[in-house]
């Protein structure tokens, strides 16, 4: 549930929008039509601390299987991974009442895999997941934009973003190639690369290399955001 590069392109989207470009926009918007700025910053403030908090109970299921596999072995490091996976989503569901979809799949994902791999002694097929999940996104946002002409991560971010056909395709084809890698460099690892090497790669150099992509796409967007959009952007910051 906490992996990063294994989350649906919406979920990877919707952290750019929430922490970068239109995570302040919309405050910003919201701000000018209420005129109350100490309720605003309060607002800014709590939604801040409540993604943080439901982005840290993403991650430690991650760490807790990095210990107990570099402790113990890979079996039992994904047994740990599916406890606690199973406690943060029931938290999770507790705490903020509902799960996203993404949350879900990713949670399925780890039980399925996870299941799978203990039931038929072979930690192969929970390796294998990774290429499999990110080798599936990058084959769903290519086949919609040239086959089905239709642009997935527009479709995601068209109602909060007003950008050139031609920069939502080269962003499509970005995030398509990112998994593309991440896929093939999850095989590298599988054949040529230690477990406790795998359980490294896997709980931070992907979810680092994501926010590295996250980076990147965030300031592409930026560059060909409207030039009014940029000022209000730059006026919020100032007055924050």
């Amino acid at each position: 549930m906490g992996i990063v590069p294994e989350v649906t392109v919406k979920k990877i989207l919707l952290y750019i929008i929430q922490n970068n470009i239109i995570f302040y926009s919309n405050y910003m918007i919201f701000y000018l039509k209420s005129g109350n700025w100490n309720y605003f910053h309060y607002s800014l403030l709590l939604h801040r601390y409540k993604l943080k908090m439901r982005q840290l109970l993403n991650f430690i299921p991650l760490v807790v299987f990095f210990v107990f596999l570099l402790v113990y072995d890979m079996f039992v490091g994904i047994k740990a991974l599916m406890i606690a996976a199973t406690l943060s989503f029931i938290l999770t569901l507790i705490v903020y009442k509902k799960v996203e979809k993404l949350e879900l799949f990713s949670f399925l994902m780890i039980i399925i895999f996870g299941g799978l791999t203990i039931f038929l002694d072979n930690k192969d097929i929970f390796k294998w997941k990774i290429t499999l999940i990110n080798f599936g996104f990058a084959l769903i946002l290519l086949t919609s934009q040239f086959i089905f002409k239709k642009n997935l991560i527009q479709k995601i971010m068209g109602k909060e973003l007003k950008l050139n056909i031609s920069v939502w395709n080269k962003l499509n084809i970005i995030w398509s190639l990112f998994f593309i890698v991440c896929g093939l460099a999850n095989i590298y690892v599988i054949f040529y690369m230690s477990d406790d090497f795998f359980g490294l790669f896997k709980a931070f150099i992907l979810p680092g290399a994501s926010l590295v992509i996250t980076v990147i796409s965030s300031i592409y967007i930026y560059k060909y955001l409207e030039p009014n959009d940029k000022s209000k952007l730059t006026e919020f910051k100032n007055h924050e």
